[in-house]
């Protein structure tokens, strides 16, 4: 790779922004290497909002590559103290801005992948606050009801209701992890069980598949592989490929094949030929088998482990494999949450058939009807889909034209204690709230071997039909629309569809600027629709799919669903 391409691509957020001649030396050095600088949010955010114009990328997610491609790079680490000096810096609007969603990596990052010429693995050089250090912060990416953050309405303040002894007796006992010994002598006999057992085998189907299929199939793996490894731009190719594949007119049947295919180089069309010929990935295997890239990957797995905490794990305590986190990791490092996520470890990483989220469905929504037959517990999620295994079972609560959250927060804390009295429940990942609208725990029923993650989330009757898309999927469809949505100067998310107020388009005509360039406040939106997904879909021009058509492979397939 020439230097000069070396951050092709990238957005750096300098942290502090310093203007010093040797920091502008390095200001040159980095742009010269293809890096694009921003010293505020302000500046990066006309970048976002050019980037997310852009209804269709060459590859299948725009929003993840542009995380991908953009870090936060501390200049001086004695400056940055805590979050906040770093909102203080980036002058980050009152509105917010998610810096959670980006990496932050120290300076050494840039000066090593010179040096070296070549982009380094990010895991190494990921920046700790000094009082962050040694602590836990999960980070996440999941269509599960646990890894989205609860959007209010502006202007109105929650009623709280204080809780009542029961309640808090049951939180207690949800939240509180079993002894280490516990965990430790489970997750040993799990594993022991694991590998006594006949490894499921997806053989048979790798046999059944098609050429482009089983490339894609192998390919998508690589990319997941790469991306543990903090080498982005390495799996994007393959992501690239994956989409330019899937809209290949024919099979691949040779070398010159895959070389005809848009994004598809020399080396991948050598990975094509292997794949075909021996329908086998002989660089995916070394890779799995690569100590690093296989542990990072099997320790991010624990619920409450991140990429910060799994790179301690490994290059800090020397830990190889998860029983070796009890030998070597202090149990202070051990937050309640991580104590859940080792004891279910195993339990959680199980894909669910088809079947016993069903049989979920139908238990826990007999539960609810006994409490009050006039509330709706719906089964949504991947389920809603109709795929055949689910990695967890997500439930709404609601009730046909009840947007009170005080009955809505009753009825689910009532079923809270009951589902917790019949023995389903096993633990809380969430905290106790007077105010119970979501809940998040791990289930089992009491015919089956393992307790599977669920979440519980409390809807608006009015807000049924955003809440559902959302919560539906799948990712891509979710982020082609509200793509769709911005580009109309609307705004699409669990709540519903969502128009500029009357004032904020006047000051847009006054400013002579589109709506989807304006930077918005919580309270400058009136909802449009809220209730009927259809017509949802409609207004943004798109035909209704119903939720079994809804598993979108790539963007293109959605040109066919235009009205």
């Amino acid at each position: 790779m020439e230097p000069s391409q070396l951050f092709k691509g990238y957005n750096f957020l300098l942290v502090p922004f310093l203007r010093t001649k040797l920091a502008s030396f390095r200001h040159n050095l980095y742009t010269k290497n293809g890096a694009t600088l921003y010293p505020t949010i302000n500046q990066f955010a006309k970048q976002v909002k050019k980037f997310n114009s852009e209804l269709i990328p060459d590859y299948y997610d725009s929003e993840e590559a542009l995380h991908y491609t953009t870090i936060i790079v501390v200049e001086d680490e004695e400056k940055l103290t805590d979050m906040t000096s770093l909102s203080s810096y980036l002058k980050v609007p009152k509105s917010g801005f998610p810096l959670d969603e980006y990496k932050v990596l120290r300076l050494a990052w840039v000066t090593d992948s010179l040096e070296e010429k070549k982009l380094l693995p990010y895991s190494k050089y990921l920046f700790s606050f000094p009082e962050q250090k040694g602590k836990v912060k999960r980070e996440r990416e999941s269509e599960s009801l646990s890894d989205v953050k609860e959007e209010k309405e502006p202007s109105k303040k929650r009623k709280r209701k204080s809780v009542d002894e029961e309640h808090s007796l049951i939180f207690e006992k949800l939240a509180s992890p079993p002894k280490i010994e516990d965990i430790k002598k489970k997750v040993l006999a799990d594993s022991e069980s694991l590998r006594a057992s006949t490894p499921e085998s997806d053989e048979e189907d790798l046999k059944n598949m098609s050429n482009n299929e089983l490339i894609i199939h192998y390919f998508s793996q690589m990319a997941k592989e790469r991306k543990v490894e903090g080498l982005q731009f390495k799996s994007l190719s393959y992501l690239r490929a994956i989409n330019a594949i899937k809209n290949a007119p024919k099979e691949i049947e040779c070398r010159e094949d895959a070389l005809s295919i848009p994004k598809i180089g020399k080396s991948l069309a050598d990975h094509c030929v292997e794949i075909i010929e021996t329908r086998k990935f002989g660089q995916l295997k070394r890779q799995q088998e690569s100590t690093e890239a296989h542990v990072m990957k099997e320790l991010q797995k624990i619920h409450g482990v991140g990429a910060v905490i799994s790179e301690k794990w490994f290059n800090h305590y020397g830990v190889r494999s998860i029983p070796d986190i009890f030998e070597k990791v202090p149990e202070s490092e051990f937050t309640d949450a991580i104590k859940l996520g080792l004891y279910y470890y195993y339990d959680w990483n199980q894909k669910i058939p088809r079947e016993e989220v069903t049989a979920h469905s139908e238990f826990v929504s007999d539960v609810g009807k006994k409490i009050d037959p006039k509330f709706i517990v719906q089964t949504v999620g991947s389920y809603r889909r109709e795929t055949k295994t689910c990695g967890d079972v997500d439930f709404f609560i609601m009730k046909e034209d009840c947007n009170d959250e005080t009955k809505l927060s009753q009825f689910l804390t009532t079923l809270v204690k009951e589902l917790f009295k019949s023995g389903y429940l096993k633990c809380s990942l969430f905290p106790a709230h007077d105010q119970l609208l979501k809940f998040l725990t791990g289930g089992q029923l009491t015919d089956k071997k393992f307790c599977r993650r669920v979440d519980f989330l409390a809807v608006k009757w009015k807000y049924r039909a955003g809440a559902l898309i959302y919560f539906t999927g799948n990712d891509i469809l979710n982020r082609y629309m509200r793509t769709l949505a911005n580009n109309k100067g609307l705004r699409l998310n669990n709540e519903g569809l969502f128009k500029p107020k009357r004032r904020v388009i006047d000051e847009a005509n006054k400013m002579g600027i589109r709506l989807s360039k304006m930077h918005f406040k919580e309270d400058d939106w009136t909802l449009v629709e809220g209730e009927d997904e259809e017509k949802i879909f409609n207004l943004l021009g798109l035909r209704y799919l119903e939720p079994k058509d809804r598993n979108i492979g790539n963007l293109s397939e959605i040109g066919g669903f235009r009205l």
